[in-house]
């Protein structure tokens, strides 16, 4: 899955693939070049095996619906 997302001066585009738990992420701090990312950066520190055991069980539209909650809660919002 991709996202893309707007803050107030910058675009995070994340591409998701669920299936082999691969995360590349583009933002100004990567040069906006899609970066590979480690899958446990989508969780909580000191809570990736409880959020990912959780987040497994979820099909695509909760899994994003997570994600899009997590990243309104830092200033941006879904393009």
């Amino acid at each position: 899955m991709e996202l893309i997302f707007q803050g107030e001066d910058e675009f995070m585009r994340f591409i998701i693939d669920r299936t082999t738990k691969h995360l590349q992420i583009s933002s100004s701090k990567t040069g906006y070049k899609l970066t590979n990312m480690p899958w446990k950066s989508l969780f909580d520190p000191g809570k990736e095996e409880v959020q990912e055991e959780a987040t497994d069980k979820m099909d695509d539209e909760e899994f994003k619906g997570c994600i899009v909650r997590d990243m309104k809660l830092i200033g941006y919002k879904l393009k």
